[in-house]
């Protein structure tokens, strides 16, 4: 549960444990927001390229591993011009994202179904969206 917390430690050189002040509507416009990506995401990297490259390799891990860097990879443009990291905070954000990718696949392979990565897409996104 403390790696959720490291995204707002690492860009606000510290924790904010204030109060998620915000509208209902913005509070629902991140919740659809949340669903939206956690869905599109999960059935682009775990649902599909995931799938097909154990199809192809028949190797769990590798399909994993290579699904999750590319994962990680669609994420860069996010730490360098959205969330204006630098260089160690980049690493640590593309490896944070990395150990997510993994842990999905891992999750949609044992249970083949793309519910539990989207669930767990949630849950890992939402304690950041709460603690900025």
């Amino acid at each position: 549960m403390a790696v959720f917390i490291h995204y707002p430690i690492i860009k606000y050189s510290g924790l904010n444990l204030g109060a998620f002040q915000a509208s209902p509507q913005t509070f629902f416009g991140a919740l659809l927001l949340s669903f939206a990506t956690a869905i599109s995401e999960e059935t682009v990297f775990r649902g599909y390229i995931f799938n097909r490259l154990l199809k192809i390799w028949k190797n769990e891990w590798l399909a994993n591993l290579v699904s999750s860097l590319l994962f990680s990879f669609i994420h860069l443009p996010i730490a360098v011009f959205g969330l204006s990291y630098t260089p160690p905070a980049m690493g640590v954000y593309l490896f944070l994202v990395l150990t997510y990718g993994i842990g999905a696949a891992f999750a949609f392979a044992r249970t083949g179904n793309i519910v539990s990565a989207i669930l767990l897409h949630i849950f890992w996104a939402w304690p950041v969206i709460l603690f900025k």
